[in-house]
């Protein structure tokens, strides 16, 4: 603060900076407002926060507690038995899908989640590498195997941070992830044709090529 640099931190679920009566108080009311986010909806409350510019940032991601909701119990019928264990304790925490950030920006609170999330998509890309691009090249017993390998994992990142950009540039990214669009294109292939005319790409939905064209992607070109 002291050098003016301008900050979004995030707080742990039991910070003080949130009044426990803020999440008991289960009245949308409470909420300045919400915003709808990759088709999701995200309520908002800002608040200022002590006497140094700085402001308390809260969101609530339904969404995103029913997602942590089934992955618990489904963790906890995994390793302990449905009859053995039942994580009604945990299913009651009022505080599951809420998440809070300090900053001592004065904007719109969707601009704030906005330009947190860049850090999730970090994250995203660490998890396209670990989920989406083949691992097996890795075992290989050649050094210059594994330096191409590793060379073409490195230009796919290249590419998929290029994705995460151009969602973000043209406003995207509200309704898109990256994922939701590779998942649309997974089927797009350049076909030979075994003519005069050449490879051409196979047929595109509807759905699809607004989401490329939007994203200013010309697959046909």
């Amino acid at each position: 603060m002291a050098a003016g640099m301008i900050y979004i931190l995030p707080l742990q679920d039991n910070t003080v900076n949130v009044e426990p009566e803020f999440y008991d108080n289960l009245d949308d009311s409470k909420w300045d407002g919400v915003f709808s986010y990759n088709k999701r909806a995200v309520w908002f409350r800002k608040q200022p926060s002590g006497n140094k510019g700085n402001f308390i940032y809260t969101f609530r991601d339904d969404s995103r507690k029913a997602e942590l909701v089934g992955n618990f119990v489904e963790k906890a019928d995994k390793d302990y038995g449905e009859e053995e264990y039942q994580p009604m304790d945990v299913l009651k925490e009022k505080r599951m899908g809420y998440f809070s950030f300090c900053s001592n920006l004065d904007v719109p609170a969707k601009e704030i989640y906005l330009s947190y999330k860049q850090r999730w998509d970090i994250e995203q890309c660490f998890d396209y590498l670990k989920n989406s691009v083949s691992t097996t090249a890795s075992y290989a017993h050649s050094d210059e195997y594994f330096r191409g390998w590793t060379f073409l994992n490195h230009i796919s990142l290249l590419y998929y941070y290029g994705l995460l950009n151009a969602l973000r540039h043209t406003k995207m990214d509200e309704k898109y992830s990256a994922q939701d669009v590779l998942k649309l294109t997974k089927n797009i292939y350049l076909v030979n044709t075994g003519s005069s005319a050449g490879n051409q790409v196979s047929a595109i939905q509807k759905k699809t090529r607004e989401v490329l064209e939007a994203i200013n992607v010309d697959l046909l070109r």
